[in-house]
């Protein structure tokens, strides 16, 4: 019982770092803040963090290995169909939409990220690419570079996203999902 209150309350940190990190930025962002808004005592922070920075790069490990590891999942249980890549653009927009503080903050890697951290994002980050690039050569025509066509498909996923983020436009998810499916399958060119 007292293992899941520590996971609990260690959940509720990383929450409530996420949104002061996204809302103040690394630099502005105090642990008093971080404290207050999860609702405990900064020391009680300190029981699971040595400090900012460990919490920062916590919180953003966590939260992309979450999406990584449910983005594997989907991907399994899509079988063998062509339209995984649908399911991969309705999951991104979900999960980022589910998790708009970490995605800002991924979005911002250089600007919010020390050295390490952006290494280790980066890492994750051709991972991902190498997953879609799999794809790509199981659905994909022998003529595309398998690694272009991911990093193109990763990158129309996450403009959409920045621009919901940053810029608070909403989409009709279903709607984009499907053009951007559609594109990315048919092509742009006659």
């Amino acid at each position: 019982m007292m293992e899941g209150r520590k996971k609990e309350k260690r959940m509720a940190i990383l929450k409530a770092a996420a949104s002061v990190f996204s809302r103040e930025g690394y630099e502005k962002s105090r642990m008093d803040d971080i404290a207050s808004t999860a609702g405990v005592g900064k020391g009680t922070i300190y029981q699971y963090f040595n400090g900012k920075e460990q919490l920062f790069q916590e919180m953003i490990k966590e939260g992309f290995d979450a999406f990584t590891e449910k983005l594997e999942q989907e991907i399994q249980v899509s079988g063998n169909d062509v339209k995984v890549f649908k399911k991969i653009i309705d999951f991104s927009f979900q999960f980022m939409e589910m998790n708009k503080d970490i995605a800002k903050l991924i979005i911002r890697i250089p600007v919010t990220m020390d050295y390490q951290t952006v290494e280790w994002v980066h890492i994750k980050k051709h991972q991902i690419i190498k997953l879609l690039a799999d794809l790509v050569r199981q659905y994909g025509s022998s003529e595309v570079d398998p690694l272009v066509a991911a990093h193109g498909f990763l990158g129309m996923i996450v403009s959409l996203v920045a621009e919901n983020v940053f810029l608070q436009k909403k989409y009709e998810l279903d709607a984009i999902s499907e053009k951007m499916f559609y594109i990315y399958a048919n092509g742009i060119l006659p």
